[in-house]
């Protein structure tokens, strides 16, 4: 993609589609900036004056190799996206909110045989703490006759297939799983299978994800290998290593409760994070959880 093009995307974009995403920006994000429907109103012109909606126009070198802190925070927020494999090309522009969003032009492509690349707009926001998240991704159309950047709004790629049971999803996944009970109140089970992995997923709220306000008790997850699967990438003060059925064990956490928990046993890699409504569970809990999930 030549220089010209990333020009032209980072004019549009910035004009465009981060209009759209300043809604869900300030819905999470306390930005100070203005509200959605004044952000719409908003002209091209704000662009030219390298600012929109609190958001600044890069006019300097767009590499994301030049731009570490960019860099960092992308590859911190999509280090968890499975099924998906995402390569920075630009960074289009900066938001500096209770900590930073970036708009970052990427290279996207599914990890199955024979994927076409598509080039989309990444939003990925750091709190002053380090942590990460995509807040929004916007594909980029190109009209091949007038080489003019167009976008359309999409959400991310979902690899993962859902199933009504967890003897359907053993069977897609190809390998067997014993997972906990369901911990009181949070007895909805959703059960599913990453199609470009093949990790097994079960995941107990106190309803369906759907809604806005559900609450995750926890999530188990197994795959083939040896990496960490659990998605969780926090920076958490406690890291303790505990051996459970001859198994290592690490978990992290902070003051005493345990939010994320990983460890491997012959050919599997397993997971297990938890939420409880941002309370974790002890160390003695998890460990139960680690000894009923094979």
């Amino acid at each position: 993609m030549s220089l010209n093009i990333i020009k032209k995307v980072a004019t549009f974009a910035l004009a465009g589609t981060m209009i759209l995403s300043l809604a869900a920006c300030e819905s999470t994000k306390d930005s100070g900036t203005e509200d959605s429907s004044s952000a719409q109103a908003e002209s091209t012109q704000d662009v030219k004056d390298n600012s929109l909606g609190g958001w600044e126009v890069n006019n300097g070198k767009l590499s994301l190799e030049e731009n570490a802190e960019a860099k960092a925070a992308f590859e911190k927020a999509t280090e968890g996206l499975t099924g998906y494999e995402y390569e920075p090309i630009a960074l289009l522009g900066t938001q500096i909110v209770s900590g930073t969003n970036y708009s970052i032009l990427a290279r996207g492509k599914a990890v199955v045989p024979d994927a076409e690349p598509s080039y989309e707009i990444i939003t990925i926001y750091e709190d002053l703490e380090g942590n990460t998240e995509v807040l929004g991704m916007d594909e980029v159309l190109f009209d091949t006759e007038d080489d003019v950047p167009s976008s359309e709004n999409v959400q991310i790629p979902d690899p993962f297939e859902g199933f009504s049971t967890l003897e359907q999803a053993v069977k897609a996944a190809g390998f067997e799983m014993s997972v906990p009970d369901a911990p009181k109140g949070y007895e909805t089970a959703i059960y599913r299978v990453n199609t470009g992995t093949q990790m097994l997923e079960v995941i107990y709220s106190d309803k369906d994800l759907e809604n806005e306000d559900a609450v995750e008790a926890y999530r188990i997850r197994k795959a083939i290998g040896s990496d960490d699967i659990s998605g969780d990438y926090n920076d958490y003060s406690e890291k303790t290593e505990v051996s459970v059925s001859d198994n290592q064990v690490s978990l992290k956490g902070n003051d005493g409760k345990v939010f994320v928990a990983t460890w491997t046993s012959g050919e599997f890699t397993y997971a297990i994070d938890i939420d409880m409504d941002g309370q974790g569970l002890s160390g003695d809990e998890v460990i139960s959880l680690v000894n009923a999930t094979k």
